[in-house]
């Protein structure tokens, strides 16, 4: 894939791929924004691993106080930005 502009990606193992995994293919993609999905909360009881584990990964992690986001266009110029929201 070339070109891409928000990339939602599984982050939690277990039923798909895991943080380190998560990562190689976010760094492959050089998406504009990140935004991570099916990992552990305190509100499931699945096996699955915590965000934590990715978002330590990176620099760029914004933790957001809200659960949407409007991205205007302006903001995909920030490459490598990941979006964590608030549950």
């Amino acid at each position: 894939m070339e070109g891409v502009n928000v990339l939602f990606i599984p982050v939690g193992g277990t039923y798909t791929i895991g943080p380190r995994r998560a990562k190689e293919i976010v760094m492959a993609l050089e998406p504009d924004i990140t935004i991570p999905m099916h990992y552990w909360t305190p509100y499931i009881k699945l096996p699955l691993r915590p965000i934590d584990e990715f978002a330590s990964l990176f620099d760029r992690v914004k933790y957001l106080k809200k659960d949407t986001i409007n991205i205007e266009k302006d903001r995909l110029s920030k490459k490598g930005e990941i979006l964590i929201f608030e549950l």
